[in-house]
């Protein structure tokens, strides 16, 4: 599998995740206060390694 249909793999199936089991926005708003508690606690840089849509790192961002 190429670069590009891995890509395009990944991109249909975030959609469906998301599509699914909705997004942070989606959240009960103390579930939101959790993450961005917990993500005020983070000195550095953070890495989004294959879990999920990227929903975390697209609410954190």
């Amino acid at each position: 599998m190429g670069n590009e249909s891995t890509r395009a793999a990944y991109r249909t199936h975030a959609a469906e995740y998301t599509r699914i089991l909705g997004s942070v926005e989606d959240m009960h708003e103390l579930d939101q206060q959790r993450i961005r508690r917990w993500a005020a606690g983070i000195d550095g840089q953070m890495i989004d390694a294959g879990c999920g849509p990227g929903h975390w790192t697209n609410y954190l961002h």
